[in-house]
């Protein structure tokens, strides 16, 4: 799951450092440092991969849920990362309430690239399941996970009352509650990373089977771990020098993406990464239901996770040691989907 020795890659000096100071199993580590390294890239950068007929450019953007039962240490683990990507994403980070109408405000009028913790998911979708799953829900997920929303579906929402933006020609639509904001003729480009914890069976419960066909959930990235086994650690804080160094080297990553905004696989990445996508699509003809509408976006998921972990060496080609790792957080999130007690209506 981590870069070999050798790339000096955050990554690895993250997932190091924080074993030191918390008993949080290793696979909560690597998922958290992957989303703190995505929600600081992200707006900067996007996976590049040229074909015979187009160009496929994914958005780094991730949408990560670490599954454990009560006491697995998932929740801290996150926070260990969220402290130390804070002074780089500020003001970005957002607290996850409200309505859909109110992200797609937040989104339109405040923030393009949002960073949202869910702590305890399954009680969050209990309290909000209606206002982020119910009615236009689906379609705003599947439209910001693209990372792109079209004009004519924000004039469409304007002119229903939703909220009020102008016109293609300029020309006020609604109230003048934004009169700032004008709609061109090119998408709106939206960035959301989102980072939660859960208890799988609890996560389960609060929802409705048909939550998982489309929307949020179906796009997101599940990992599991075991409780772990008690013993001693330090105080399950950052020591300020060790916050630090890591802070230091999340801002040259940064940086660096800011310089690069294309990553792209070298020769040796794409001969690992091409059976094992083949194998992926190819597995997918054997699930039905619910499983396959998480799965059918787990290479998508893949291919974003090589491309942080090339940028957390400050690289901007993905090699194959890079791939690998990757693909094998591809094969882990493959299990954990298929042992979720999830039932078709």
């Amino acid at each position: 799951m981590i870069p070999p020795k050798g790339h000096g890659s955050l990554l690895r000096h993250y997932v190091f450092q924080a074993g030191e100071i918390t008993n949080a199993p290793t696979i909560y580590h690597v998922m958290s440092c992957l989303s703190m390294l995505s929600a600081t890239c992200c707006p900067h950068c996007v996976y590049y991969e040229p074909d015979d007929h187009s160009v496929r450019r994914d958005p780094l953007h991730l949408w990560i849920m670490m599954l454990g039962e009560p006491g697995s240490r998932k929740g801290h683990a996150a926070k260990l990362a969220l402290r130390i990507a804070h002074p780089l994403i500020g003001a970005r980070r957002r607290r996850a309430a409200g309505s859909i109408q109110g992200l797609e405000r937040l989104l339109l009028y405040r923030e393009r690239n949002p960073v949202f913790f869910l702590n305890e998911a399954a009680r969050f979708f209990k309290e909000n399941r209606l206002a982020w799953m119910g009615g236009t829900g689906p379609e705003f997920w599947c439209d910001v996970f693209d990372g792109e929303i079209e004009p004519r579906t924000l004039k469409r929402k304007a002119r229903a009352g939703e909220y009020e933006v102008e016109d293609l020609d300029g020309e006020q639509v609604g109230t003048d509650d934004a009169p700032d904001l004008h709609v061109g003729k090119d998408p709106v480009q939206v960035r959301i990373s989102i980072l939660g914890t859960a208890a799988a069976r609890q996560l389960v419960r609060a929802l409705k089977p048909a939550d998982w066909e489309g929307g949020m959930l179906s796009r997101m990235l599940f990992v599991h771990a075991e409780r772990p086994k008690p013993r001693a650690k330090g105080g399950g804080e950052w020591p300020q020098e060790v916050s630090s160094f890591l802070l230091r080297k999340l801002a040259a990553v940064q940086d660096f993406a800011s310089k690069h905004p294309e990553v792209a696989m070298d020769k040796g990445g794409w001969e690992v990464w091409e059976p094992w996508f083949y194998g992926v699509e190819n597995s997918l003809l054997g699930f039905r239901g619910h499983v396959a509408d998480i799965l059918i976006r787990l290479t998508r998921h893949v291919r974003v996770l090589a491309a942080l972990i090339a940028l957390s060496c400050r690289s901007a080609t993905i090699s194959a040691p890079m791939v690998r790792a990757a693909c094998r957080i591809g094969d882990l999130s493959r299990a954990h989907v298929l042992s979720l007690p999830i039932r078709a209506e």
